[in-house]
């Protein structure tokens, strides 16, 4: 379980796994984004324990009269994480209900009008303050305060729309190219995630393209579609992106070339 000391402190709205599955992100309504790794000694004892419980073996009917025979060993002890290898509230001054790795950096989103990437710094050493109160460890026993990184580097914003509403969930396809938001206008926006210069804005209502200067997206839009898009998700190929509405519809939307 991953909470306690240093854990969220309001609701967790949001989580990703990293590419290479050995940490993962979380998100809340604390505003923090926090950084848990599997690669801990603990955390790596326990899954490796968990994997040694032999489940319990019965033998005879409920309410005969010989008794259930178990054989099966006394089950690992479930520990806490309470100590994530990041944290840090310095990316949103509000709850964040939305976060993704894009490789070793994150995106994420609050309800500020912007999805930020950013990059964790994870080179500084976890300093231990001497000086510090006893606080509980994983074990129940004391361990000295720890004071956790959170220094963060923003390398850009995405600049939203009509999005000031929270649990609208953005998207990144498999490659990490391509990112895309809906809001609730009805609309879906569509970056390319690599890219700082400006480019066309490829807007597609109805159908029908125009191209229009001044933007970095695709801006996606039906009359019959006018309801807050809460979600999108790219198709492995990403030639595809899906869209599930307010309005109990789920739209799908195909690459042209």
């Amino acid at each position: 379980i991953f909470a306690g000391h240093e854990g969220h402190r309001d609701s967790v709205l949001s989580i990703a796994w990293h590419p290479l599955g050995q940490k993962f992100a979380s998100a809340g309504m604390d505003t923090t984004v926090k950084l848990w790794s599997l690669e801990e000694k603990t955390v790596k004892d326990a899954i490796e324990a968990s994997y040694d419980v032999q489940p319990r073996r019965c033998t005879g009917l409920p309410g005969a009269s010989n008794k259930m025979e178990k054989t099966y060993k006394k089950p690992f002890r479930t520990i806490y994480e309470q100590m994530p290898i990041f944290s840090t509230n310095k990316v949103h001054t509000d709850y964040v209900d939305c976060v993704q790795f894009v490789g070793d950096l994150i995106l994420s989103k609050s309800i500020a009008d912007k999805v930020v990437l950013w990059k964790p710094d994870l080179t500084s050493p976890r300093n231990i303050n001497s000086n510090s109160s006893k606080t509980c460890s994983n074990n129940g026993g004391n361990t000295q305060n720890q004071r956790l990184r959170n220094n963060v580097t923003a390398l850009r914003e995405f600049s939203l729309k009509h999005c000031d509403i929270w649990f609208i969930r953005f998207n990144a396809d498999a490659d990490c190219r391509m990112l895309a938001i809906g809001n609730n206008r009805g609309s879906i926006m569509v970056w390319k995630i690599d890219t700082q210069s400006s480019l066309p804005l490829l807007s597609v209502e109805g159908g029908k393209k125009t191209k229009k200067v001044g933007g970095y997206f695709a801006s996606l839009s039906n009359q019959h579609c006018n309801s807050t898009v809460r979600m999108v998700s790219f198709s492995p190929d990403a030639k595809s992106l899906i869209a599930t509405c307010d309005d109990s519809t789920v739209w799908k939307w195909d690459a042209i070339n």
